[in-house]
């Protein structure tokens, strides 16, 4: 298996994707399309060299797995020693991964790698008893600190909600455990001092209540 670090990974040059400057946070899809701006712009870098060089934004889907009848999400949380040891113990209702050169040869890409980078990441990282019908896109996540040793800097979160009619989706992965929950206890999960919830999920919390609102 090769290095994570020598993949060849989506990025797009700082200035071409955010011209104006970055923003903080959260950015509805309504308001604004990243989307069509990253496609217009990429290309593809070794990941090594990349995870320090914030002048490259490195785009990141970030999709939630969600049961609109029900009203629940997948929430899921790491284990200790998971190979990312900086999402080690965290939890999340995101399900995200870098988008790789790879993705541009799928069958079903429709064109669009940032698609298939999302599909293929809810297939490795869950079973799902049920089908996917549709992904919807949010909106953008983008963070400026130095948190975490800058990480958030050089990556750009593009938000998604897949709908499913899957009562429980299984990790496959033996370093995660998961559940659906409804969306009124993602706010306890919040709030609860003993769990460390994932940046990006907890800036997805108000974007999702407003998606089960307006359904």
């Amino acid at each position: 298996m090769p290095n994570k670090d020598d993949k060849m990974i989506m990025v797009v040059r700082r200035g071409l994707l955010l011209p104006d400057g970055a923003f903080e946070g959260f950015r509805p899809a309504s308001e604004i399309n990243y989307e069509s701006r990253i496609l217009g712009n990429f290309e593809y870098q070794r990941r090594g060299n990349m995870e320090a060089d914030p002048s490259f934004k490195q785009p990141i889907p970030y999709t939630m797995l969600v049961n609109p009848e029900k009203k629940t999400v997948y929430v899921y949380r790491r284990a200790d020693g998971h190979d990312e040891e900086k999402l080690a113990k965290k939890m999340s209702w995101g399900i995200g991964g870098h988008i790789e050169k790879r993705d541009e040869n799928e069958e079903d890409n429709e064109d669009n790698p940032i698609h298939a980078a999302a599909t293929r990441e809810l297939s490795e990282e869950t079973s799902i008893r049920g089908r996917i019908y549709e992904m919807r896109p949010l909106g953008y996540v983008n963070t400026e600190t130095e948190k975490d040793d800058g990480v958030h800097r050089v990556h750009f979160g593009i938000l998604y909600v897949a709908e499913t009619d899957a009562v429980i989706a299984i990790p496959t992965n033996p370093k995660k455990t998961g559940r659906m929950e409804e969306i009124a206890s993602l706010d306890e999960i919040m709030s609860n001092p003993d769990l460390n919830v994932e940046e990006w999920s907890r800036i997805a919390l108000q974007p999702l209540k407003e998606y089960f609102s307006a359904i």
